[in-house]
């Protein structure tokens, strides 16, 4: 599991399919081995995934055993760990319906739309806004499909 401290870090799966990028207090990676009991049903293979790291980023990588030992000891984290697992559920709903647009512009001005929200921006009719980050053309492109 990667903490984010600094910066925006592209994460991608392994066939090149951008996934999404992470922003500072992001926790993401594997999270299966956080957990207990039979997952029989849900066969669990590790996530590997590929970061496009930029030189603002600032990372810190976090051994499962360790974060499962804390959450053992205070499990009052298990809430946090959910909120997260819901949080990227629904960005994984929202990146699908800017994905199912239906011509590019329309793609990109809900992928706008999406980043500001994602990064904290309020954008008010009409007026210009700045996005924190740096975003790189293949990023773009391979999260818009």
């Amino acid at each position: 599991l990667y903490f984010t401290l600094k910066g925006y870090p592209g994460i991608w799966e392994p066939r090149d399919k951008f996934v999404n990028w992470s922003k500072p207090g992001d926790l993401f990676g594997d999270f299966g081995g956080l957990f207990d009991g039979d997952l029989s049903q849900f066969p669990h293979k590790p996530n590997y995934f590929k970061l496009s790291l930029h030189e603002d980023n600032q990372l810190i990588k976090i051994p499962t055993d360790k974060l499962k030992a804390i959450i053992d000891e205070q499990p009052e984290l298990w809430k946090t760990i959910v909120e997260l697992l819901m949080k990227q559920l629904e960005q994984s709903t929202l990146r699908a319906s800017i994905t199912a647009a239906s011509t590019t512009e329309a793609k990109l001005a809900a992928f706008i739309l999406y980043l500001a929200k994602d990064r904290g921006v309020e954008i008010q009719d009409g007026e210009a806004a700045f996005v924190p980050g740096i975003l790189y053309q293949g990023e773009i492109a391979a999260f818009l499909g």
